[in-house]
């Protein structure tokens, strides 16, 4: 296992526990145990808290909130049949800047394959102008006022194109979107479908 996230790359939940993942964390940087976290101090940054099955919602976004990451038991959101608690936890990802990453892998994020029927005919020119924005390394605010939208129209847009570009996150979507319409001037050290931007990974945000 290779290239665990660190705790100065910004708010992660990992996903699909393996083997030796604990001593990766801890090679990374972080603190890891298990929940609750304690009520002080406030701020958790570089902890790595682990829930197990029974998680909710309400838990891991509280968590993040305080500048934890957190370690989920199970399967991801693109495991087996989606599990709606996640839909909290992506949409204060996607606010924070933040993403999913599979322990199982050396990087980070799902499959990045458009599914045979996603066409970019599908999201329309806003949608499409915040995809093209996070895919330039943009965050969801950054995005938003770059389209001149508001901040919850924007992330309803990019909840609309997960579901026409049959991806479970931001990050799946904005992937395939790349693969799908290929920016000018993107050559293939710049390929997102193997290297995300450094701002969904709550890199600091340009000035």
């Amino acid at each position: 296992m290779t290239g665990f996230p660190s705790p100065a790359g910004g708010p992660v939940v990992v996903t699909q526990l393996g083997p030796g993942w604990r001593a990766a964390a801890r090679a990374a940087g972080w603190r890891v145990r298990h929940a609750p976290l304690p009520e002080v101090p406030w701020r958790q940054a570089g902890t790595l808290v682990v829930v197990l099955g029974g998680w909710r919602a309400e838990e891991v976004v509280l968590a993040l909130a305080r500048g934890a990451g957190v370690a989920v038991a199970g399967p991801g959101p693109t495991g087996g049949r989606r599990d709606g608690r996640w839909a909290a936890v992506l949409e204060d990802l996607d606010r924070l800047g933040g993403t999913v990453w599979a322990a199982s892998s050396s990087r980070a994020g799902p499959p990045t394959d458009p599914p045979a029927h996603a066409s970019a005919a599908d999201v329309d020119g806003t949608t499409a102008s915040l995809l093209d924005a996070l895919a330039r390394g943009r965050f969801v605010a950054q995005a938003a006022r770059e389209a001149h939208v508001s901040l919850r129209t924007a992330h309803r847009r990019l909840r609309d194109a997960r579901q026409a570009l049959g991806a479970a996150t931001t990050v799946e979507a904005v992937t395939r979107w790349a693969r799908l319409t290929p920016l000018p001037g993107r050559g293939d050290e710049d390929d997102l479908t193997t290297r995300p931007p450094a701002a969904w990974a709550g890199a600091t945000a340009p000035a």
